[in-house]
């Protein structure tokens, strides 16, 4: 699916991406917090704006793209991590 330096994803389906990457967070957090770790959700966010941020950088992304970008879903899921 790389096609040179150019990745186009639509504002759809970036934002089903990130939907459903807090869906799965959630479930997994609910499950984790019956264990006593409650604040594994917000460490999923961090690692997943890390993973975010590689994928970005692997793809050639430009960070203020017109379209919603690996970037801007770095940038929520960062924002999300420091909720905790």
């Amino acid at each position: 699916m790389r096609q040179g330096n150019k990745r186009t994803a639509d504002t759809a389906s970036v934002t089903a991406r990130f939907g459903l990457k807090l869906t799965i967070f959630l479930f997994l957090c609910s499950l984790q917090l019956a264990f006593g770790y409650p604040i594994s959700f917000f460490v999923l966010a961090g690692l997943s704006a890390v993973l975010c941020l590689a994928l970005a950088l692997w793809f050639g992304e430009r960070p203020f793209a017109r379209s919603l970008t690996y970037w801007d879903e770095a940038a929520w899921f960062g924002l999300v991590a420091c909720l905790a």
